[in-house]
């Protein structure tokens, strides 16, 4: 009788650790599935930010191509002509050197006007920029971290007319 006990003791004792670890595989694989759902809604939110952006008849698209030395690369302004906001959606700008930071320039009647610096860790995101009156191009180069008062012309990286 006693060894049965021992028997059914161990085989409970073996049951329970099975099932404990079977659960904490379930707990580890719900809250994955929690996170890549909260990635996948973040997403459709980023798109649908940019698409209502592209339905607002005061929005003007400005598409910034690669210029020479970077022919792929791509990023695109969404400049509100109404209230002067711009917004900036990125493409596929290459990671920023230590130190280094992209900023984003306007240019009116030939002259540079700051647009402000941006986080190269939401290119999936619109993100908003400085308010821009009028411009004839926007560009985006590469500067110190912070910005700079003039944009360093050896950086640039894409620009497109409005």
């Amino acid at each position: 009788m006693a060894i049965a006990a021992s028997i059914l003791l161990v085989a409970s004792i073996g049951a329970n650790i099975f099932y404990h670890k079977q659960s904490v595989n379930d707990q580890d694989m719900l809250v994955q599935a929690l996170v890549e759902n909260q990635s996948t809604e973040q997403k459709l939110q980023h798109i649908q930010e940019k698409w209502k952006l592209l339905q607002d008849p005061v929005i003007k698209t400005v598409t910034l191509a690669g210029v020479e030395q970077h022919p792929q690369l791509k990023a695109h302004v969404f400049w509100n002509t109404k209230t002067t906001d711009v917004y900036l959606s990125l493409e596929n700008l290459p990671a920023a050197p230590k130190g280094k930071q992209y900023q984003l320039w306007a240019i009116v009647d030939g002259k540079p006007v700051d647009a402000g610096v941006f986080p190269l860790d939401k290119t999936d995101q619109v993100t908003i920029m400085h308010e821009i009156p009028a411009a004839q191009t926007f560009a985006i180069t590469l500067e110190t971290i912070g910005g700079y008062p003039t944009p360093d012309l050896t950086q640039l990286y894409v620009m497109g007319n409005t």
